[in-house]
């Protein structure tokens, strides 16, 4: 159970920097949030909405979405294509993900020195999910044992190095 609630706070991690970097390239492309809810079909508030209450949003959500930007910039003559698959999947998505698959199948306290610093990195975005009450309270405090004892046991490590 507890790497269960563990590997679904990780996805919603990635899911929730996925979605800040689609917005990022929205931004970049000076679409508004209402103009790419509207163009997609949706409320107006609908991109906003899921980016800030930090949804797990569907896959043919997210494809709206992204096949909307790409509509949009092309009728405005703006260079965008479809494969940008730095922003579809960002590099530390793909850690995050892959982090979420190796918790799955591992014993906690078996992960790597890299896999430990990347889940200690994530402390911010744990901490913004948990205030936003998209991960329980079980989870939540699951990875703050986990933040504590990693945080230590790198800190230790690099004592050791010196």
């Amino acid at each position: 159970m507890a790497t269960m609630d563990l590997q679904k706070t990780l996805m919603l991690v990635a899911v929730k920097r996925t979605m800040e970097s689609l917005d990022r390239k929205r931004s970049e492309l000076s679409i508004t949030q209402i103009d790419l809810s509207r163009e997609a079909g949706l409320k107006d508030n609908a991109f906003s909405k899921n980016l800030s209450e930090m949804e797990d949003i569907s896959l043919s959500r997210f494809i709206n979405y992204w096949c909307t930007m790409a509509r949009i910039a092309k009728d405005r003559g703006q260079k965008f294509t479809l494969n940008e698959t730095s922003v579809i999947m960002p590099e530390n998505v793909q850690r995050i993900a892959d982090l979420a698959g190796q918790v799955s199948a591992a014993d906690l306290n078996a992960l790597s020195v890299s896999e430990m610093k990347l889940l200690v990195s994530l402390h911010n975005d744990i901490k913004t999910l948990y205030e936003k009450k998209s991960i329980s309270d079980g989870a939540f405090e699951l990875y703050k044992l986990l933040y504590d004892q990693y945080s230590l046991e790198l800190t230790k490590g690099s004592a050791d190095d010196e």
